[in-house]
């Protein structure tokens, strides 16, 4: 009896455990600049990149992923194509997150870490 419940605990903790999505961050070609010039808001961007990388994990965390820069032209041509879309110059103020849903994980797992998807969040104010 008392294996029984120690083996509903751990099942319990695990799952609890699995169930719970991660964040990371990478971000890339970042620009800084303390005195801002005059610009004008043209809108603000909130888009979701959906990423599938190979050979590594899903939450961004890992020790050998080929694909690990494959995310940066697809983040970068989203955003392109927002400022496009809105009429601006470029972005500003723009917030990656990098997100690994519980399903995500999930398929990772699932495929011995050979596919790893994830989705990138990225925010910010488009400008001219």
């Amino acid at each position: 009896m008392f294996l029984k419940k120690a083996f509903m605990a751990f099942a319990l903790a695990f799952l609890a455990i699995c169930a719970v999505s991660c964040t990371t961050f990478r971000v890339s070609g970042i620009e800084y600049a303390r005195q801002p010039g005059a610009k004008e808001i043209v809108g603000h961007f909130d888009i979701v990149v959906r990423l599938h990388q190979f050979f590594g994990v899903s939450n961004g965390m890992h020790l050998a992923n080929i694909t690990a820069r494959a995310m940066d032209p697809a983040i970068v041509e989203a955003v392109r194509a927002e400022i496009a879309a809105q009429g601006g110059n470029r972005a500003v103020d723009v917030k990656i997150t990098y997100r690994a849903s519980f399903a995500d994980l999930l398929l990772n797992h699932l495929t011995v870490r050979i596919w790893a998807p994830a989705r990138a969040h990225v925010t910010g104010i488009i400008v001219r």
